[in-house]
């Protein structure tokens, strides 16, 4: 975990076993007012749903630390993602995204440096 000043924790991670084995993870930020799911991944699975389980630990981190909501960041236009998160209720929200790209990957890809 990541501790600020007051030892009050500011990121932790939230891992999804099963028999032993990690199936996937979020990197998570305690922000004011929500609980932010920055960075995560999981194995497809058919015979048990580690995505929907990080889901339900992020929910629970932010009940326990007082935190109104979870911002499981964006869709990146994949509608499946977007389904399931307006199915948990989730509202939507504009927000800026910047992308820099370096300089030899422009090139190559026939942009200007």
């Amino acid at each position: 975990c990541i501790r600020d000043r007051a030892e009050e924790e500011r990121a932790f991670l939230n891992v999804v076993r099963h028999e032993g084995r990690i199936l996937g993870a979020h990197f998570c930020f305690d922000l004011p007012g929500e609980v932010l799911a920055w960075l995560g991944t999981s194995e497809r699975r058919k015979d048990v749903f580690p995505a929907s389980l990080l889901v339900k630990g992020d929910a629970r981190s932010a009940l326990d630390r007082g935190r109104e909501r979870v911002n499981l960041g964006s869709s990146l236009g994949l509608s499946g993602v977007a389904r399931f998160k307006k199915l948990c209720g989730a509202t939507t929200s504009r927000r800026w995204l910047l992308h820099r790209q370096a300089g030899w990957l422009r090139r190559l890809r026939g942009g200007r440096p």
